[in-house]
């Protein structure tokens, strides 16, 4: 499975430390880049959907630890739909003592719990289990919109593929151009914002 549909094998360490902020929300764009514009649960790129289809999760839900509500190290970046499926989930006392929970990648290590197998979630524990469940990973919406997404990504990797072998041939081309030299300066502009577009849009599908 090529990314953006992996789970990280370690636990993340933050490298961002904002704020403070008194309102959550204004920590998005630094979770954003954070997180690699990537939901934390499920793994969809922002640039699958829209950025404003994304928002700011509360690990501990803010309706139970109201003093965590603009506490960074609480702040995940979360597609709507994994955060109103989540919502104000809390384990109950049973759950903790059976280790049902949802994994975050601070906390822990999401490949100890879930891995993708084609386009679905797979769960390796109970933990995994009820998470794959609870939000809902493998309804027919999202792995419809996996398969797209990554048939987007294999399309775009192909033309920037093609657009940078053009380049290194017009640039091989420039070392003996006299003449021709203007025209070729002008598509070699001309490939790199090309392969720069490219670039922006793979990474917003969460891909080098």
């Amino acid at each position: 499975m090529p990314a953006p549909y992996l789970y990280p094998a370690k636990r993340h360490k933050r490298t961002l430390a904002p704020g403070p902020f008194t309102r959550y929300q204004a920590y998005k764009p630094y979770l954003r880049e954070e997180f690699r514009r990537q939901c934390v649960y499920c793994r969809t790129p922002d640039g699958s959907l829209r950025s404003n289809a994304f928002g700011v999760d509360h690990y501990l839900p803010q309706v139970r630890f109201g003093t965590l509500r603009t506490l960074y190290s609480n702040l995940y970046y979360c597609c709507n739909t994994c955060n109103g499926r989540k919502g104000g989930y809390y384990p109950k006392t049973v759950d903790r003592a059976a280790k049902r929970f949802i994994p975050n990648p601070c906390d822990h290590t999401m490949t100890s719990h879930v891995v993708f197998r084609a386009d679905k979630v797979e769960a390796l524990t109970v933990a995994g289990a009820h998470t794959v469940s609870l939000l809902m990973f493998n309804d027919d919406e999202w792995l419809k919109h996996r398969a797209t997404t990554r048939a987007s990504v294999r399309q775009l990797q192909e033309d920037r593929r093609v657009w940078r072998e053009h380049l290194s041939a017009v640039r091989l081309k420039l070392t003996t151009a006299t003449s021709t030299r203007p025209r070729l300066e002008s598509q070699v502009a001309r490939c790199s914002d090309k392969i720069s577009r490219l670039n922006e849009l793979l990474a917003g599908l969460g891909v080098a």
